[in-house]
């Protein structure tokens, strides 16, 4: 579906027009523009292992394409990122261990993201938008002598919804959403098959705008989503102590939000909603659950169920077309949402960032403090910080040098989730 658009949307150009780096490719309406990112990056500990953290480095290329047309009475934007790793490093281990190929083990040329929206009839009293999202992501796990020391996700999420605009201040999007999702473990000797299960999540969705004022909005929100595993258990790790299986059992999921946002004076924009959610989850579905501790049950209920986001954004300097501006801002999260090995996991999120711009460098710094709550057959509470600061430099209009890094650490009631991680980068950004 995607590379047909694209190319029904290349095929109805007249012409191409290229201009020179930084000014992208031109074809009627239709704009291209080509980019790539070639660097460098280091982690303290590769495998996210607590008791021993093995450093690594490798170099990392990632092409990526946006193609994009607007016309006056539709849009359409196709834009995609391929990602590739090469380690060229890997620290020794001081345990004793098998002898493998562990620098060979960790690249991975695998990893995606491509996206397709349109929006259609902007000009009526009825549009349509459409958007199709999918990624593939690896994670890092501990599992260091792994043929691929990786968990993986695999994802699409398709979404749809009509525009009703009775009037120019009000926009009505009852519609819908599938998102399909595929988890994978590392793979070994003993486990070569990394499929561990999947699952898809559907339902209507519901949003409503509504700009009372010139800048400022009042924004509601509501959605009913059903979850279905294929698998409702899982074998589980027995020195984990949660019995022979683990149980995912099938449920649904109602949110419902309202809330304002908006630019209230020439710097500041502000956000703040809140709801409430809830979590269904049927014991039933899971058929055979031998020596666990079956808490299949565990809903989202109560108090549990209060959504809230709120966030203020100052900005210092204004953006123009090519470049942001600087800001500041914090905010805050509270949400659930569906685990691939429990239930749910709820969290409140707390973050403050920075982004600044002094001429041609750009620096940036961002906090990240969540507090997750995991819900079902595994119960654990989990602390998670993340600090991340980088400077980016623009050379010219059409490349650029970005420098930082990150630290990630979590901590659980569960010491064999826990580990520290740092990460170092260096990357060049070529677009033309």
């Amino acid at each position: 579906m995607i590379r047909t658009i694209a190319i029904a949307l290349l095929a109805s150009a007249p012409s191409l027009a290229l201009a020179a780096p930084g000014d992208h490719i031109r074809a009627g309406d239709v704009g291209i523009i080509p980019k790539i990112d070639v660097g460098a990056e280091a982690r303290t500990n590769v495998y996210r292992d607590e008791s021993v953290a093995i450093p690594a480095a490798n170099f990392r290329v990632a092409p990526g394409l946006l193609v994009a047309s607007s016309g006056e009475d539709h849009e359409f934007r196709l834009d995609g990122q391929w990602v590739l790793r090469k380690y060229f490093f890997v620290g020794a281990d001081p345990r004793p261990a098998p002898d493998v190929g562990r620098v060979i083990n960790l690249d991975r040329y695998d990893e995606y993201n491509l996206g397709l929206g349109t929006n259609l009839f902007r000009k009526s009293v009825i549009g349509l938008r459409l958007s199709d999202d999918s990624a593939l992501q690896n994670f890092r796990a501990d599992a260091e002598y792994a043929n691929v020391p990786y968990s993986s996700q695999l994802r699409n999420h398709l979404a749809g919804a009509l525009r009703i605009s009775p009037g120019e201040a009000l926009q009505i999007l009852p519609g819908g959403s599938w998102k399909w999702d595929s988890f994978r473990v590392p793979a070994s000797d003993d486990r070569p098959d990394r499929e561990l299960n999947e699952r898809n999540t559907y339902g209507p969705t519901l949003a409503v705008r509504w700009a009372f004022l010139p800048r400022t909005a009042f924004v509601a929100d509501a959605s009913w989503a059903r979850v279905d595993w294929t698998h409702n258990t899982l074998d589980a790790v027995p020195s984990q102590a949660y019995g022979d299986n683990l149980a995912l059992p099938d449920g649904s999921q109602t949110k419902a939000t309202v809330g304002l946002e908006g630019r209230f004076t020439e710097k500041l924009f502000a956000q703040v909603d809140a709801g409430y959610g809830i979590a269904l989850y049927n014991a039933d579905t899971v058929t055979a659950v031998d020596g666990g501790t079956l808490a299949a049950d565990d809903d989202v209920q109560g108090v549990d169920g209060l959504l809230r986001t709120g966030q203020l954004r100052y900005s210092i300097t204004p953006s123009d077309e090519r470049r942001r501006g600087s800001s500041i801002a914090a905010g805050y999260v509270r949400d659930f949402r569906s685990s691939f090995f429990t239930n749910y996991v709820r969290f409140d999120q707390v973050f403050a960032d920075f982004q600044g711009r002094l001429g041609d460098v750009a620096p940036s710094l961002r906090y990240e403090l969540r507090f997750e709550d995991y819900g079902g057959e595994v119960q654990r509470k989990d602390i998670v910080n993340r600090v991340s600061a980088d400077i980016k430099v623009a050379a010219s209009d059409w490349a650029s040098i970005t420098g930082g890094g990150w630290w990630q650490q979590r901590a659980s009631e569960d010491p064999v989730v826990e580990y520290d991680d740092v990460n170092f980068h260096l990357m060049a950004t070529f677009t033309y």
